[in-house]
């Protein structure tokens, strides 16, 4: 009981409270002090030399004031460690150096951890409250590595205008460190086993023990005799620092040394990277990927795994000096959307030094601005750029107004942002990017150039187009998320069967050859999905997802709430209406007039259990896909956005390769998102329209 009332002792700032809050009077304070001092000294061995430190963490009341940087002679701060003693607050010294080639520095790679749980370190005789990650990582790490950058501390993180400065100096100041500290936190009860583990399969030593664990690798029909150890890998790439946006920076600019700390356990970041994703000229006979998928049972934890498994890979592909060449802001979005961020500003900021063309888009950061103001900014520099109107339709399917309710600007916040969009509508977008001949994947607006304007204080984003019809029926759609909840709440929107009969298709046979086109566009690449991590054909394939249901169906656990919820989303999709019949009519009268849609195809990605393999398979289209069935006024078939509603109109924006759903809001217009409208992704919708008839929409 008395020890765990000495760390709280060394909290000053609630010096005055007991274990359970209560104040205690001046004789109980100093009463438990002298016990504090006694049990250091006789129990711990604490020399006596060393309470000037503890007196330190009680009766010293001033907070640590940070002396401002000198910007002409570009100084940053960097802290030198004392030796830490158990039990006591870390000790050391805050240094301001000019910024020069030969300096030599070592950088920290954390994650911050909890706000909520802090602890105070004694810099130049005051205090400074840092996170209890950082206070784990500094007291492991020590003064092993000499002079020490930390954001948390080099950084005056109350100083907005030094911050919003130093901010754009991080690129630079990881890639001069002599090398990057990783910290993935304490040890863990499988971390240990693990670091040993990448050890022996990254080294081949003890050779005795790489060759047994290679001739006892997880099989799709057993699991092996390392359970354990592939386990324990598993946990480790699920650590929840390889989901950090900075990490891309901090790791990708080092061009030294780089080491990965866990626990008491540390080992070069090249192991890692030789193990989940070796290079042509390594030889590595094991399959990461596939051993970890053999020895996980359960589909959310596949899930997980696979997405901390991507973001490893994107660290690798970031670490190749010929990769970084060729990517582009789209690209280094889009990569490192998968990523997460405690302030949702650093989505943006946590990239800039990955980009020169990023930098010139967003040349100032600004803390300051809000987080919609600096999407919002980004969103212009980009349509000012070389990208098309595309872009302001990137929507989750679980919200609309994502950025401080303006509808027009993409939530780059939003976790798997790009992941989430549907495979026709990132090629969209990436196409121009690419600037093939000035093509795009689709050209709905007829190659139109962009007509936009700000009106007011820019919040209001006017376009110039084409109204082609109204949004009649929508089929059903499933919740996004990894995890699965009630029906209730799973199956977000029901059907709204159409009230119109038109076909735009004409005949049936028409009709069959446009549904066939249809699924051919919508599932014929292969998508960026948060799932797709394996190598050697262990990915999920791309085919006609209600045909692919419906005939998993019968494979199914009918008991499971995960199996009802897809076979509660299949019967409303095969149920949704097209003109006269059901999506499930149509199709099998396609299979009757030889038009067949694409279904044979599945690599399944637990090859041991075909059943759970095909489940898997179905999970992940419903999950990633989050669209819906749409019907027109006029007969038209397609996909579009989950909160796609009834009556919602389908516009041809110039500019926009991809049709428009946009929701009347008094005199202006909200995006929803786009649509797939299958018959007008060529230009179709415009032959023959008069410019008369071309208006401007204010889309807020």
């Amino acid at each position: 009981m008395y020890t765990d009332l000495v760390p709280v002792c060394f909290d000053y700032t609630n010096c005055f409270q007991d274990y359970q809050g209560c104040l205690l009077s001046p004789q109980a304070l100093l009463s438990m002090l002298l016990f504090c001092f006694l049990l250091l000294y006789f129990n711990y061995r604490i020399p006596l030399s060393s309470y000037h430190h503890l007196a330190a963490s009680f009766f010293c009341l001033r907070s640590y004031s940070y002396k401002p940087l000198d910007v002409g002679r570009k100084e940053i701060r960097l802290i030198k460690l004392q030796a830490s003693i158990k039990l006591l607050p870390l000790c050391g010294n805050v240094i301001h150096v000019p910024w020069s080639a030969d300096l030599q520095y070592w950088a920290l790679s954390y994650c911050w951890g909890s706000l909520a749980r802090k602890r105070t370190i004694i810099l130049d005789g005051k205090k400074l409250r840092i996170t209890a990650n950082l206070d784990d990582a500094l007291r492991q790490l020590g003064n092993s590595y000499g002079l020490l950058w930390v954001d948390a501390i080099c950084i005056n993180q109350e100083d907005i205008p030094e911050r919003s400065r130093e901010v754009l100096r991080m690129g630079d100041i990881y890639s001069r460190a002599s090398g990057v500290a990783a910290w993935l936190g304490v040890a863990s009860k499988t971390s240990d086993r693990a670091m040993d583990f990448l050890q022996v399969l990254a080294t081949k030593t003890p050779r005795s023990q790489y060759d047994e664990y290679l001739e006892e690798l997880p099989s799709e029909n057993d699991p092996g005799k390392f359970v354990a150890e592939w386990t324990a890998l598993k946990d480790l790439a699920m650590n929840g620092y390889w989901s950090r946006t900075w990490i891309i920076q901090e790791l990708s600019c080092c061009r030294r040394s780089k080491i990965v700390h866990c626990g008491t356990k540390s080992l070069p970041w090249v192991y890692f990277k030789n193990i989940f994703f070796p290079s042509g000229n390594i030889e590595c006979p094991i399959d990461a990927h596939k051993c970890i998928v053999h020895v996980v049972f359960d589909v959310q934890e596949l899930l997980e795994v696979g997405a901390g498994i991507q973001n490893l890979g994107v660290l690798s592909a970031f670490l190749n000096p010929d990769f970084r060449f060729f990517i582009d802001v789209c690209d280094l979005l889009s990569l490192s959307s998968g990523f997460l961020a405690t302030d949702p500003r650093d989505k943006v900021y946590g990239i800039l030094g990955m980009s020169d063309e990023l930098s010139a888009l967003v040349p100032h950061t600004n803390y300051a601005n809000s987080k919609g103001v600096v999407f919002r900014d980004l969103t212009k520099a980009l349509l000012g750029a070389k990208y098309k109107l595309d872009l302001i339709c990137l929507k989750s399917p679980t919200d609309i107004n994502q950025s401080d309710d303006v509808s027009w600007v993409p939530n780059f916040d939003v976790h798997g942002l790009w992941i989430q969009s549907p495979e026709w509508l990132v090629q969209a977008i990436r196409w121009e990017i690419l600037d093939i001949d000035n093509t795009s994947a689709y050209s709905a607006d007829a190659g139109k150039d962009a007509v936009i304007s700000y009106v007011g204080d820019g919040s209001i984003l006017r376009v110039r187009g084409y109204f082609f019809d109204r949004v009649d029926g929508l089929g059903s759609t499933i919740t996004h998320g990894h995890n699965f909840g009630s029906l209730e709440r799973r199956i977000r929107y029901n059907a709204i069967q159409p009230s119109h009969r038109q076909n735009a298709y004409g005949s049936d046979v028409d009709t069959f050859k446009a549904l066939k086109q249809f699924s051919q566009e919508i599932f014929r690449a292969p998508r960026f999905s948060e799932f797709k991590v394996a190598r050697n054909g262990y990915s999920l394939n791309n085919e006609c997802l209600i045909s692919r249901l419906y005939r998993q169906r019968d494979l199914m656990d009918h008991n499971s709430v995960k199996t009802k919820i897809i076979l509660q989303w299949l019967q409303q999709a095969e149920e949704f209406n097209f003109v006269d019949k059901s999506i499930q009519q149509w199709y099998e009268m396609a299979y009757i007039h030889g038009q067949a849609l694409p279904l044979e195809s599945s690599s399944l990605v637990v090859q041991k259990d075909p059943e759970l393999g095909g489940m898997l398979e179905t999970i992940e289209r419903v999950k990633f896909d989050g669209w819906r069935w749409l019907s027109t006024d006029r007969g038209f078939l397609g996909r579009t956005h989950a909160q796609t509603q009834k009556g919602d109109e389908i516009v041809i924006v110039q500019g926009c390769s991809v049709p428009m759903v946009l929701r009347p809001c008094g005199e202006h217009y909200n995006v929803v998102g786009a649509a797939y409208v299958q018959g007008i992704m060529n230009g179709e919708a415009l032959q023959g329209v008069p410019d008369d008839e071309m208006r401007y929409f204010d889309l807020a």
